[in-house]
């Protein structure tokens, strides 16, 4: 038995059932459903980039507000602390002497230092 090949399935199953030629099958109103076709693309589609707010200019307006204020009343506690613990850190890796209340004071003269003259 001879194998059909994949073209003439295609076709077989595409056929119309009751046999009518295009002329008759347009004639009683009846259309020819197409299949559907799939994505060519595998790859995500991209997002859509937000929309601006209006409020992130007064956002950063508040938020240099505050940082001008915390410049002239000097370093806040949570940063002296955490410079006091790399200063900690270090003295101990390198067994040099000192303590935490010396690791403070060091933190908190080199914060005063890296903000300049504005913060005196």
């Amino acid at each position: 038995m001879a194998r059909k090949s994949k073209i003439d399935q295609e076709k077989k199953a595409n056929a119309d059932p009751a046999g009518l030629d295009p002329a008759a099958r347009a004639a009683e109103g009846i259309v020819a459903q197409k299949p559907k076709a799939k994505a060519t693309s595998s790859s995500p589609k991209k997002k859509k980039a937000a929309p601006k707010n209006k409020t992130v200019s007064a956002a950063k307006s508040v938020v240099s507000d505050k940082s001008a204020s915390a410049k002239l009343a000097g370093p806040s506690d949570e940063e002296i602390r955490i410079r006091a613990y790399f200063i900690a850190e270090r003295r101990l890796q390198l067994s040099l002497p000192g303590d935490s209340a010396h690791d403070w004071v060091e933190a908190k003269r080199q914060l005063i230092e890296e903000a300049g003259p504005a913060s005196s």
